[in-house]
């Protein structure tokens, strides 16, 4: 069943069919937000319930059941924002503090949160549903045939958006660290 029906199911007052919904992107979920937290981040679990019942608190508002996935994503990328805004905050102050002994190369930390911004700067200005498929396919290793399924779009559909996808991240993250799009 796609994420139009299950939509429709809830919207009808079946709200235990929301569990569907969970069971199919809490992992793709936990995923993306690992990536983006770090992949020791205690915070992951959290995150994807927040994002999860967000979504479901927001149903009500959503014009194109068909397009959950993205709407979903869109809610987990502003949530991961702020998360890693207040990390940063607590990361600068912790590097800050005279009783912190100066731990860790605070240089190399600051590139790598750098280039991992960076690169999900990138990912998050991608259109809804190459974003999401990019998101699935990375984050969960979900072949193009689930990916369609989940999506409710056609494989041929999935490989397209991947290919633009990677053509647009390569166009947008590659004068940022200085090397040829075409290479």
């Amino acid at each position: 069943m796609d994420d139009a029906n299950v939509i429709r199911r809830i919207a009808s007052g079946e709200t235990g069919a929301y569990g569907i919904l969970v069971r199919r992107y809490q992992n793709a979920l936990a995923g993306y937000f690992r990536l983006r937290m770090g992949r020791d981040s205690a915070g992951v679990e959290e995150a994807v319930q927040e994002t999860l019942i967000a979504a479901y608190d927001g149903l009500g508002r959503l014009r194109e059941p068909a397009r959950f996935s993205g709407y979903l994503f869109g809610i987990a990328s502003r949530l991961a924002g702020r998360m890693g805004r207040v990390a940063a905050r607590a990361a600068t102050a912790t590097r800050d503090d005279p009783h912190n002994g100066g731990a860790g190369d605070p240089a190399r930390a600051a590139l790598e949160v750098e280039r991992r911004s960076m690169l999900f700067d990138a990912v998050d200005a991608l259109p809804a549903p190459q974003r999401v498929t990019v998101l699935l396919h990375h984050t969960e290793g979900m072949p193009c045939r689930e990916i369609a399924e989940v999506t409710g779009v056609a494989v041929g559909t999935v490989r397209a958006r991947l290919s633009r996808a990677y053509s647009a991240l390569r166009k947008r993250v590659a004068p940022l660290l200085g090397v040829d799009a075409d290479e």
